[in-house]
Parts: C-alpha cells; sequence; structure tokens
C-alpha cells in the first residue's frame, strides 16, 4: 500500500523540506492505518526520484 501510494506522488508534491513533510506524516499514518496501530513511524533512508 505505501509503495502504490508513493507511485502516484508528482515530483511537485514533495518539493523542499515541507513537501518531504507533508510526505512523511502520510506515509506514518497509512502505515498506522494498514498495522491496526501497531507502527509508529516509517522510516526513509534513501529516496530516488526519476
Amino acid at each position: 500500500d505505501l509503495l502504490a501510494f508513493v507511485r502516484t506522488i508528482k515530483l511537485h508534491q514533495i518539493e523542499g523540506a515541507s513537501g518531504y513533510q507533508h510526505l512523511k506524516a502520510d506515509l506514518d499514518e497509512r502505515a498506522a492505518l494498514r498495522s491496526g496501530g501497531h507502527v509508529k513511524q516509517v522510516l526513509v533512508r534513501t529516496m530516488l526520484l526519476e
């Protein structure tokens, strides 16, 4: 579900620090919902954009 969500994001949506923060918040929220609250935070180690 997270990868499918990330694939729908356009570059202009995540440009800059605030764009990344919004993406991170969305990923954290989706992970928490899908895991029934077991996941608190998603760790993004690398991000490659084409």
